[in-house]
């Protein structure tokens, strides 16, 4: 028996993971500029490159009620099916299907972006939602966590220097306060 995932155990947990991070541009334009973690342009960070599959591309409609997204990876795919748009305010996607050679570790479920329009900014919140595998639970938190908060942080910078090309948003260097990434778990 694998002492990591076919222990005597409850049902895998489903895990919430939140993060935040401020674009300096109104919710109309970061709408749009979502994209998933497979239409990033540039490279994941080293630790996602070795710990997860490596996107490749997207192809469907993600803005599209219904409409199925195939994401797919160097060994695998997901299809991810929309399940709520709310133009310039909210995206919502469930995953339908999963093959990314990862399924006895953790399983994707669900998704989400939310615009929160702060004054000329915008606060884009994406949540992950996934199935947890590993056992003991407060040793493999921590890890999947910071994981997933990465993998968003990714998506959302790849958002603002997407947005910052296209001339839609103004530098975060440009404005004074605070870094304003927040990574939020409950």
């Amino acid at each position: 028996m694998d002492a990591t995932t076919n222990r005597s155990k409850p049902t895998a947990p489903t895990e919430r993971v939140i993060t935040t991070l401020r674009l300096h541009a109104a919710p109309s334009a970061a709408w749009q500029c979502l994209m998933f973690y497979e239409d990033v342009p540039r490279k994941p960070w080293p630790l996602l490159r070795l710990l997860l599959p490596q996107p490749i591309k997207s192809e469907g409609d993600k803005l599209s009620l219904g409409a199925d997204v195939r994401c797919t990876y160097e060994r695998g795919y997901l299809l991810k099916r929309t399940t709520h748009v709310e133009p310039g305010r909210l995206l919502s996607f469930d995953v339908v299907e999963q093959q990314l050679g990862i399924e006895r570790y953790a399983r994707a479920c669900h998704g989400s972006y939310e615009l929160r329009a702060v004054g000329e900014a915008t606060d884009m919140v994406l949540t992950t939602a996934y199935r947890a595998k590993l056992w003991p639970r407060f040793a493999w938190r921590p890890l999947e966590r910071y994981l997933c908060h990465r993998l968003h942080l990714h998506i959302l910078i790849g958002m603002r220097e997407r947005l910052l090309s296209e001339g839609l948003a103004v530098s975060p260097n440009d404005l004074e306060g605070p870094g304003t990434a927040r990574a939020l778990s409950p």
